[in-house]
């Protein structure tokens, strides 16, 4: 082996040094940074090339590629998590309005507004209530209906503006993933993967 071959495989191992320490240098700097998974470097030694028999002497190493460290199955389990997470305070906000609204075990709901209804009806029965009594409660509770419908439709149309953000906000991040998608695609025409 010659002294300049010699010198090739000392600097191909100080360069896949420098990028691995680069690597962890880039580890420890982002190690609070939320989202971030760690980065290992691959190495791989470079052959001879050559064919005599018993010529297996490398000519140093180089850096195969750069990855992230991450648990496909522990990340998965975060993402549905958070998915889930979100789908129950969304649903929570949504039956909580819906309750506000509807006002159930309390005195000022549709039941006990229809029981009083049903009461004064038995009391007209009875003979000791007037049927404009009868009638004035009957508008009473479709006055109530009224509002009820007018409630539930503001809820509704919250519901709806809800859910155009939402489909808005997923176009956005569609878009810019097909963009992430189009610059790693030219990043790694040629030269592996991008980190």
């Amino acid at each position: 082996m010659s002294l300049t071959a010699a010198m090739l495989i000392g600097r191909s191992a100080l360069t896949a040094s420098q990028l691995g320490i680069q690597v962890a240098g880039n580890n420890i700097a982002n190690v609070g940074t939320p989202g971030y998974s760690r980065q290992i470097a691959s190495f791989l030694p470079v052959g001879d090339g050559g064919t005599a028999a018993g010529s297996q002497s490398g000519r140093g190493v180089s850096v195969r590629d750069v990855r992230r460290q991450i648990d496909a199955a522990l990340q998965n389990r975060m993402w549905n998590g958070a998915a889930d997470e979100a789908a129950s305070a969304q649903q929570h906000q949504t039956l909580g309005s819906l309750e506000a609204t509807l006002g159930e075990l309390t005195n000022n709901d549709f039941s006990s507004r229809l029981q009083g209804f049903f009461n004064i009806w038995s009391e007209r029965a009875n003979l000791s209530k007037s049927s404009s009594v009868v009638v004035q409660q009957a508008g009473q509770i479709t006055d109530y209906l009224r509002k009820m419908q007018k409630d539930l439709g503001g809820i509704q149309s919250q519901i709806d503006a809800q859910l155009a953000s939402g489909v808005e906000r997923a176009d956005q991040m569609l878009s810019t993933i097909a963009n992430l998608n189009v610059r790693i695609s030219n990043s790694e025409s040629g030269q592996g993967l991008a980190n």
